[in-house]
């Protein structure tokens, strides 16, 4: 079940959040969508400074990698192959889109059902350690990457005559 949630979850939920936003809530939509592009880019340099295998890849640790012994898995057999960063274990962008997600729709829920958007990210932060994707600390840092690019839109909406031009003005262009 952890290997299923990991493979059919990550991109399909947050993308169906990004389009239930786009339709429905266009501000929050904006929003959620730069503050992603924040925490992805911050992630992305954290992954080009600090290289970092998962668990899985790491034979003395113990772990097994779930996805290759009982499948799907989301990778090649061979670490090397693929078009995915087996080593962009640090941050876990599973985790800190997951939890963009839950902040997102209890921004705009009104119900106190809004809440159990917080299972997704609960769930992805196990379905990440229980399957030697990433250790629980890659997790902890996508969520404090997070805090920081909430923090850097609120200060650029707070402030607007000190930060000229629209968050990241390319991306209004092409997903508008």
């Amino acid at each position: 079940m952890a290997n299923l949630y990991y493979v059919g979850v990550h991109f399909p939920g947050t993308i169906a959040a990004m389009v239930w936003l786009w339709i429905r809530h266009r501000p929050d939509y904006l929003r959620m969508r730069t503050e992603m592009a924040l925490l992805t880019g911050a992630a992305l340099f954290v992954h080009v400074i600090f290289p970092l295998a998962p668990p899985r890849l790491v034979s003395s640790f113990g772990m097994v990698d779930t996805m290759i012994l009982t499948g799907p898995s989301a990778y090649p057999d061979n670490s090397t192959d693929g078009v995915a960063n087996q080593f962009a274990a640090m941050p876990s962008l599973h985790v800190g889109w997951a939890l963009l997600v839950a902040i997102a729709v209890i921004r705009v829920g009104t119900s106190r059902w809004r809440w159990l958007a917080l299972a997704h990210p609960a769930l992805t932060v196990s379905v990440v350690v229980i399957t030697a994707n990433h250790y629980w600390l890659d997790g902890i840092v996508a969520g404090l990457l997070l805090v920081g690019a909430i923090r850097l839109l609120a200060l650029r909406t707070r402030y607007p005559g000190r930060l000229p031009g629209q968050p990241l003005p390319s991306f209004s262009r092409v997903l508008l």
